[in-house]
């Protein structure tokens, strides 16, 4: 009895065992499985952040960049193991979705490029007719309060002008007029009479250098956007040095003002708009844009010149430098050969740029004095 009864016992406890035995082995199995999905699902989790992270700092700016023409693997996903999955399904989703903003986003500003466009259009059609009136007024009246008047109105109806025309360049407008071959110094001269402070402009020695006629306007506009910003930068009773120098390749001309300068975060993001691969436009100028030097960097792209931004200047502010290179530059001979699309007779009046509004500007520093 004793004997069967410790049997039976043993049996018993063999049989715990056993079940304790395969019940570990079965608590093993599972952590191992709940191991391995563990580390799936932080894997999977790291691949996603990865991937969510690469499509906000790549593959969404990829998009914007590339409208046009998108590269072929935009959609690939950057991880291989998430290919299929409906999180790729849904990146790809976000990237459709973004194509399709960037696209209505473009469409949109284009048309209201278009809409400015013709609106300055429209408004320098008009200040290029005031100043024509206005110079038919100067030629009836030999008063000198009355002729000194019409000037003044004259150069403020010409600064009008150049910011449609400024703003109309920036909307898409079509390249500025083109003008007979003209000499650099005029070509100079003519731009500063363009600001509204143009009697603190200091031209330099003049040059015997001509500039091509498809590229007076261009130039001259942008220098006048030069001039501008170097003496709203000014205190008022200081002068902008202007020099012209010839160059074996070309011209340059430096502009010198007594500002406070800039620093070299300042210096990027304005040589950044002078020569930036993408040419700035309204929408991207901000709340309070700033249009100078985006038409320079424009004109200077579309035309073929450089501008830089960058040393200070000898009177401790900043200096700017046009540099024309040798194929805007003409022989003196050229300079009375009249555009093709312009008669040989045809008069200059203040829309012109060159000749007017500050004739007396111009005749005076030409002869070496200070102007007035």
């Amino acid at each position: 009895m004793t004997q069967s009864l410790a049997i039976a016992l043993l049996w018993c406890l063999l049989a715990v065992l056993l079940l304790c035995q395969a019940r570990l082995l079965r608590v093993r199995r599972e952590r191992t499985d709940l191991a391995r999905q563990v580390t799936e699902l932080l894997t999977a989790a790291r691949l996603r952040d990865e991937e969510a992270a690469h499509l906000a700092t790549r593959t969404l700016p990829a998009t914007a960049d590339n409208l046009l023409s998108p590269p072929e693997d935009l959609h690939a996903p950057r991880h291989g193991g998430l290919a299929g999955t409906p999180f790729a399904a849904s990146l790809d989703t976000v990237v459709d979705l973004m194509a399709v903003v960037e696209e209505a986003r473009s469409q949109a500003e284009q048309k209201a490029h278009i809409v400015v466009s013709s609106a300055m259009d429209s408004l320098q059609a008009l200040a290029d007719e005031q100043q024509a009136l206005i110079a038919a007024m100067q030629r009836r009246h030999a008063d000198p309060d009355v002729f000194q008047g019409l000037l003044e109105i004259d150069h403020v109806n010409a600064q009008f002008g150049r910011r449609a025309q400024a703003v109309g360049l920036l909307c898409g407008a079509g390249a500025v007029r083109r003008r007979r071959p003209a000499p650099l110094t005029d070509v100079v001269r003519g731009a500063a009479s363009r600001i509204r402070d143009y009697r603190r402009i200091q031209p330099g020695l003049p040059v015997e250098t001509t500039v091509v006629g498809e590229a007076v306007e261009p130039v001259a506009v942008a220098l006048a956007e030069l001039l501008d910003n170097a003496a709203r930068h000014c205190a008022p009773d200081t002068l902008v040095d202007v020099g012209i120098q010839l160059a074996p390749h070309g011209a340059v001309i430096t502009i010198d003002d007594s500002g406070p300068g800039m620093d070299d975060e300042q210096l990027r993001r304005a040589n950044a708009m002078l020569t930036g691969p993408q040419p700035a436009t309204l929408c991207s100028l901000g709340d309070r844009p700033q249009l100078g030097l985006p038409v320079v960097g424009l004109l200077a792209a579309r035309h073929g010149f450089r501008v830089h931004v960058g040393a200070r200047s000898p009177h401790g502010g900043v200096q700017a430098m046009l540099l024309l290179p040798a194929e805007l530059l003409a022989a003196a001979a050229e300079q009375e050969r009249p555009a093709p699309d312009e008669a040989p007779t045809a008069p200059h009046h203040a829309a012109d740029g060159l000749a007017r509004p500050m004739a007396k500007f111009v005749r005076q520093t030409r002869n070496g004095h200070p102007a007035e």
